[in-house]
């Protein structure tokens, strides 16, 4: 990212003195300025993002970018997904995952012994799931959800989408 906006920043540089040195319009000037202040704000402004279920509804809202909000139908993994979505940069275990947080420490000791299964649910569902979603969003997620003995949503720090996850 900051590649691309050290380019931003010399291409703006060289409309600026083509611009001064009066081989660049004013009107072209304003319009590559103006292109390029936008695309800035699209390389360091996160994208918004869309991932609920409205109450009584089983339909889902999710998007990212450009590609949402839109509705879909639900899918087993849905909620694994939403659960990991709220919890970036965090690694949890797949059983946690699986019960949505619902469980405290002992719980999770007197469950540990499903954790292969809850392992392979989680996994498949999220495998399940990011085949069925809008193009950018399954980009997003297939970039930054790791599922294993820990599952989690790591994506950038400086990258994260401001999700909306409750309606």
């Amino acid at each position: 990212m900051t590649a691309d906006l050290s380019l931003h920043e010399a291409a703006l540089r060289r409309a600026a003195g083509l611009h001064q040195a009066g081989a660049l319009p004013d009107a072209e000037f304003r319009l590559i300025e103006r292109l390029l202040i936008a695309d800035r704000h699209r390389l360091v402004d996160p994208p918004p993002g869309w991932f609920y279920r409205p109450p009584r509804s089983l339909t889902w809202i999710i998007g990212l970018g450009e590609d949402g909000p839109r509705p879909a139908r639900p899918l087993r993994g849905m909620g694994y997904l939403q659960f990991l979505l709220r919890h970036p940069n965090r690694d949890i275990p797949a059983l946690q995952v699986a019960h949505h947080g619902r469980l405290d420490e002992g719980q999770l000791r007197q469950l540990f012994h499903e954790n292969g299964k809850a392992r392979a649910a989680v996994t498949m569902a999220l495998s399940r799931v990011r085949k069925l979603l809008p193009e950018r969003l399954a980009a997003h997620l297939g970039e930054t959800i790791f599922t294993g003995a820990l599952c989690g949503y790591h994506p950038e720090p400086q990258r994260i989408p401001r999700w909306r996850l409750e309606p």
